[in-house]
Parts: structure tokens; C-alpha cells; sequence
């Protein structure tokens, strides 16, 4: 077990004998997120140049319009939060295994450890409800917007937005 996190990046083997907890600037995580960005852009890409089964259209089409909902929902903004990460995992895994491409899972493997790194990760500030409540809303656009690229088989504008909405 201590090799694997070793190998994943997550511990550091000392001198001798035992492991150190490898620290994680901001600059580390900032760098992972710009490759799991590319990753996510690249899955994107892939799905549009391939082509999407319509089960897989319908589905993320059925997770967008979720999202709507509940952001349009008078449930507490904690609430929404907690059903949009839960959608926007979904959103994001979607893409990522219905690419057929296991490398590109492999890949991503070595990142999702990291700190949110996981796919549909979302970083919520409660002291900025109403901004971040908005914001929620510009990714979803954002969602729909690229579900349009890849169905209509756009491969360059599938991935170049998800690399910049995953970013």
C-alpha cells in the first residue's frame, strides 16, 4: 500500500527508513488542475470526433436540464450545492468514460488523488452565495454549450471549451 501512494505521488520514502506526507503548494495544485483540464478537453474532443451514443446524449442532456432546476429551486443555496456537485460529477464522468479512450482514464488516474482534483469538483465560498450561485449558473451554460459541440461533432470547439471550463 505505502509503493502505490509512493508511485501515485502522495508520499515521499526518507533516507533510511519510513515516509514523509508529500505537501502540495498552491502552485502544484494549480499546474494538476491545468493537465486535468487538458485531460477533460481532450475527452471532450474525442467524444465529439467519435461520435456520442444517443443513451449518452440523452443522459447528459437529462443532467443539464437537472442542474436548471435545482439552481432555479428555492432550496437552500448549501443544498444546491450538494445536487449540483453530485450532477456535475456526473457531467464530467460521463464525458470521461464514454470517450473510449483508457489512456486518457489512466492518465487522469494519477491525478484524481490530488487535492479537488476529482472530476465535477466544485469550490463553493458561503460568504459569496449569490456570486457563486451565479457562477454555478455560467457552468452549466457552459455544460450545455459543450454537449452542443460534441453532439453536432465539433471536435476542436468540444475540447477547447471543456479545457477552459474545466479550468
Amino acid at each position: 500500500a505505502l509503493r502505490t501512494l509512493e508511485v501515485e505521488g502522495l508520499i515521499k520514502k526518507r533516507e533510511g527508513r519510513g515516509f514523509t506526507v508529500k505537501r502540495f503548494s498552491f502552485d502544484d495544485l494549480s499546474k494538476a488542475y491545468e493537465v486535468r483540464g487538458v485531460l477533460e478537453g481532450l475527452a471532450a474532443g474525442t467524444l465529439a470526433r467519435d461520435g456520442m451514443h444517443p443513451d449518452t446524449a440523452a443522459h447528459l442532456t437529462r443532467v443539464i436540464d437537472d442542474m436548471d432546476v435545482m439552481l432555479r429551486s428555492e432550496m437552500p443555496i448549501e443544498k444546491i450545492v450538494i445536487a449540483y456537485q453530485e450532477a456535475n460529477i456526473d457531467f464530467h464522468e460521463t464525458i470521461m468514460g464514454d470517450c473510449d479512450n483508457e489512456f486518457l482514464r489512466l492518465a487522469y488516474g494519477r491525478l484524481e488523488h490530488f487535492p479537488l482534483l476529482g472530476l465535477g469538483t466544485v469550490v463553493f465560498n458561503k460568504d459569496r452565495a449569490e456570486e457563486e450561485r451565479m457562477r454555478l449558473h455560467f457552468g452549466n451554460i457552459q455544460h450545455r454549450v459543450i454537449l452542443d459541440a460534441i453532439t453536432r461533432r465539433d471536435t476542436f470547439r468540444a475540447e477547447t471549451l471543456m479545457r477552459e471550463h474545466a479550468n
